[in-house]
């Protein structure tokens, strides 16, 4: 076992192949190929679809020619309409592609992981990521998860990586990833502070981090955003770095009905369904209705500033457990007995690396960051399972280490001893 472990080139041909074609079982399982997004998803994946379409056919971002959009996050759809431009709407095609991503994402959970923990600790967070639940059905549905997972599973490893070697190489392509990432999904936003101080941390140890990687790492993903935001605001007049959908998010995850609805608690509604929607529609334009919204969403916060401790705990426990929001009882029965032994595995490598001195590195600090950031994103909207699953690198480096603990000591890997300049 330990031999297969030390050949890098075997395992990560090894995982990506299995990983493939585990998700491409799932595809074929689950969906009928030539069909396209449904609701079974909501209006994520319908909605992702039509603007890939729209930009394929050269009619601008919009789900109707004419009618430019900001609602959603760019990354995803575009790089659908690269796929549509080619091929057409084709969604077998399109389902290959994601088949193609999950398995992508499974080998830079190896990698990254690598840089964290070893090899041999890596290669086990790879094996545990072909398997997991939540990749394995990402990709039989239209979700940004099925790119997000690469853009940070890339961006991790190359910032690992970077910061081994002092490769500013590693480091701009990381920074670029990011970039993509945080338009795919706007709260990597949040992540770019968190890699820059550690570059930071390494420049003042007399690290091999120079000056100009920081200030690089630190400009680049904001440059990527540019193109984007110059757009938004040549069609709306108005600066609009992100989405047009933060108000409607926030309020759907801060009211009564996730407050008070057992079956909502902590999750979200649409804001159709809410109080003053008449305020809402009334608005002229998608700027000014996502600016309602997250004003009716921060009125209700401030009205009911006592029950918000509740609330809060309702969005965490919604984080952390298995996605059971659905009222497709075999999808429910999937996700808890899918997911509650990767999700146990998790919760005791993140207890055991917050306790072991041997993971208090600057690396673990960045994977540390990105589940804190995760999880201001649940309290701030909600507490989506779908927050926490687009962490897969992370998630399965915490199950690996997990599952170090509780092997019996004769099947242990070896662990890394900490290098004395990566110790906080």
């Amino acid at each position: 076992m330990k031999a297969l472990f030390a050949n890098r080139s075997r395992l990560i041909v090894i995982i990506f192949v299995v990983a493939f074609f585990i998700r491409l079982f799932a595809v074929f399982a689950l969906r009928d190929l030539h069909a396209g997004p449904t609701k079974a998803f909501g209006a994520d994946g319908i909605e992702f679809d039509q603007l890939a379409n729209q930009v394929s056919l050269g009619n601008g971002y919009g789900l109707q020619p004419g009618h430019p959009t900001a609602f959603r996050a760019p990354g995803f759809p575009l790089f659908l309409a690269a796929i549509y431009f080619v091929a057409g709407q084709h969604y077998p095609m399109a389902y290959l592609f994601f088949c193609i991503l999950g398995a992508t994402a499974c080998v830079l959970t190896f990698l990254a992981v690598s840089e964290l923990a070893g090899q041999e600790v890596g290669a086990l967070a790879g094996i545990l990521a072909t398997v997991y639940i939540g990749s394995v059905y990402d990709v039989s549905v239209f979700a940004s998860e099925n790119l997000f997972v690469v853009c940070l599973g890339l961006s991790m490893w190359l910032f690992l990586r970077g910061l081994r070697i002092g490769s500013s190489v590693s480091l701009v392509a990381s920074a670029l990833s990011l970039g993509w990432g945080i338009l795919t999904r706007p709260f990597a936003l949040l992540l770019v502070p968190l890699f820059v101080s550690v570059l930071l941390w390494e420049r003042l140890k007399g690290a091999r981090i120079r000056t100009v990687q920081v200030v690089l790492f630190a400009v680049i993903p904001m440059a990527v955003q540019a193109p984007w935001v110059g757009r938004n605001y040549n069609v709306f007049h108005h600066l609009v770095l992100g989405t047009t959908n933060g108000g409607s998010t926030f309020y759907g995850g801060n009211n009564d009905r996730v407050l008070h609805d057992p079956s909502y608690y902590g999750s979200w509604i649409s804001t159709t369904e809410l109080p003053y929607r008449n305020l809402i529609d009334a608005t002229p334009n998608e700027v000014a209705h996502d600016k309602e919204e997250w004003h009716l969403g921060i009125q209700w916060v401030e009205g009911h500033e006592r029950s918000m401790p509740l609330l809060l705990l309702y969005k965490l426990i919604r984080l952390l457990l298995p996605d059971i929001d659905s009222r497709n009882q075999r999808y429910v029965m999937l996700q808890v007995a899918g997911a509650t032994p990767f999700l146990i595995l998790t919760f005791i490598g993140l207890f055991r690396c917050l306790r072991n001195r041997r993971y208090w590195t600057d690396g673990w600090f960045i994977a540390h960051g990105i589940i804190a950031a995760t999880v201001v994103t649940g309290l701030i909207f909600w507490g989506s399972p779908r927050f926490r699953d687009a962490n897969l690198p992370v998630l399965m480096a915490y199950a690996a280490v997990g599952m170090q603990a509780i092997l019996p000591r004769k099947m242990q890997l070896p662990e890394p001893s900490p290098k004395p300049e990566q110790l906080g």
